[in-house]
């Protein structure tokens, strides 16, 4: 998984081997609480199923900064180059 936090109009390329040394995620825990109903369910309405099974087919994640919006501008980690103008939080 790879977690894009650089803005659109970064120079960086996300998938560079440093960007994805900062960006990638890793034990992300999910908790699923709506099965679907599977079909071989319905054929043994008898059968004791104790699995169900889930399907993924588009996942997004999103989250905000550290500072939850309360700093004035985004400093990039380490000796990064300053590529867009400060950020203004409403």
């Amino acid at each position: 998984v790879i977690y894009r936090a650089l803005s659109p109009w970064d120079k960086l390329d996300p998938y560079s081997i440093d960007a994805r040394a900062h960006l990638g995620i890793t034990n992300i825990r999910m908790r699923l609480l709506q099965p679907h109903s599977c079909l071989c369910q319905q054929k043994h309405p008898d059968a004791n199923v104790l699995t169900a099974h889930y399907a993924i087919y588009d996942l997004i994640l999103k989250g905000g900064c550290l500072c939850h919006g309360h700093a004035d501008q985004c400093v990039p980690a380490g000796d990064q180059p300053i590529t867009h103008p400060p950020v203004k939080h409403m």
